[in-house]
């Protein structure tokens, strides 16, 4: 299933949640991720996105530079 982003600048939680639930079949809420990962309403840091889902998917995954 696809994950809509809750608000504008939420694209960087359901992209970490989209990827959790395919992986593991479950995932936390946008906004536990958004959180986690640092997010603002400038958006997310990838590094941050990134070291999230290694944390939550035991995977090296990495996004583009231009995600």
């Amino acid at each position: 299933s696809v994950c809509t982003q809750e608000n504008g600048y939420y694209c960087g939680p359901a992209t970490v949640q989209q990827t959790l639930k395919r992986i593991n079949g479950s995932a936390p809420s946008q906004s536990t991720i958004a959180s986690g990962i640092g997010t603002t309403t400038a958006g997310s840091n990838l590094a941050s996105m990134e070291k999230n889902e290694k944390s939550n998917s035991g995977r090296n995954l990495v996004f583009p530079a231009d995600f």
